[in-house]
């Protein structure tokens, strides 16, 4: 297991750690930041295909199935593999395909999703509208009330139980 650590190293140092590893292990759980450039102590940040294509040479490949993710987003499990190339091929193109085609259906959705977002938002000049036909409606009620007629019904109104407010 090496979590977080390659990426303090020097990249001899980290290729000679990755050939001992490998050289005493058949399966490794690994996780170097790609990204944390920040960090003072991160003299060989990479991305996950740098790692992975040197864990290769030395015949250890991305365990498809595995979802390291409960350590870090991008840790990975690399497994001592003896399979054909074309084995390996089918695998990750397996999992591959996956996540090309879970990945399409979500853009479909959220272009979906917002094209009708699009549809049922009224645009700006209907909502200007509306809200100006509002308060029009409003200024008439208050206008009613503030009449004559409205202080004089209200007994009437009382009286015979069909007040209106």
């Amino acid at each position: 297991m090496s979590i977080e650590v390659l990426e303090h190293m020097s990249a001899p140092e980290a290729e000679a750690a990755i050939a001992t590893f490998c050289r005493h292990s058949d399966d490794i759980l690994f996780s170097s930041s790609p990204f944390d450039f920040k960090e003072a102590t991160h003299g060989n940040v990479q991305p996950p295909e740098y790692w992975a294509s040197h864990f290769a040479r030395h015949g250890f490949y991305r365990d498809v199935d595995f979802d390291a993710s409960f350590i870090t987003s991008w840790a990975v499990r690399f497994r001592k593999r003896n399979d054909p190339p074309h084995r390996v091929i089918a695998d990750y193109e397996r999992a591959f395909s996956q996540v090309v085609i879970e990945r399409n259906e979500l853009r479909q959705k959220a272009l979906e999703t917002q094209a009708e977002m699009s549809r049922l938002a009224p645009d700006a000049e209907q909502l200007a509208q509306a809200r100006s036909a509002l308060a029009a409606a409003e200024e008439t009620v208050a206008g009613m009330k503030r009449s004559w007629f409205w202080r004089v019904r209200a007994p009437w109104a009382w009286i015979s139980g069909r007040e209106i407010r």
